[in-house]
């Protein structure tokens, strides 16, 4: 799998974005979390490239989709992922289901997606505004689908293709992975910002 790595300014923004997400997700959780990649102008069929680690591909995995004019993110999850954050969400609320697996997993992918989404919308001074996640349980070909519609949704007549950036976060046996796929506003954006 061969991701080109883009030279700054778009790099070095999700970059920063990257760290401020690890630096969140380690308050979340009280394991190790690392920055493991960041990778630039990924193709859409390798986003999940050996994602669950180790897995065979056939496992369900869990996600957090976000979209918003010109730009969408999704958080990806491994299960085993899933199970352990949201026992660290619910252990706040002190050990209680009051909260659902979706409901923990939309606040972490919230909390995450804000970290990057806030470091490139200020950037390019837009206002950066999440709805609420779509949260939902599935495999990794209907992930990369749902992923391959939001490349066409983005993407208007005689508008490049959305750039797509992949961040991925570790900790021993587990893995959150960011794709943020901007349009060419963002883009544009992003480049007038650093000139």
């Amino acid at each position: 799998m061969n991701a080109r790595r883009e030279p700054p300014p778009l790099a070095a923004l999700v970059q920063r974005g990257a760290s401020q997400a690890l630096e969140r997700l380690s308050k979340i959780s009280p394991l190790a979390w690392k920055l493991d990649t960041v990778d630039w102008d990924v193709p859409p069929q390798d986003a999940l490239y050996l994602v669950p680690r180790g897995g065979t591909g056939l496992e369900r995995l869990y996600g957090s989709s976000f979209s918003m004019p010109g730009a969408a993110v999704m958080a990806v999850f491994s299960e085993s992922t899933a199970a352990s954050l949201t026992q660290n969400v619910l252990s706040t609320y002190g050990g209680t289901s009051v909260v659902s697996q979706e409901q923990a997993l939309g606040e972490i992918s919230n909390i995450l997606v804000n970290a990057i989404g806030g470091v490139l919308a200020d950037a390019c001074k837009f206002s950066f505004f999440l709805p609420p996640p779509d949260v939902f349980h599935a495999s990794k070909t209907d992930l990369l689908e749902k992923l391959r519609h939001s490349v066409l949704q983005l993407q208007g007549p005689g508008q490049k293709a959305p750039s797509l950036s992949r961040v991925s976060l570790r900790s021993a046996d587990f893995e959150c992975v960011l794709l943020i796929l901007l349009g060419e506003s963002w883009i544009e954006a992003v480049a007038k910002a650093k000139n």
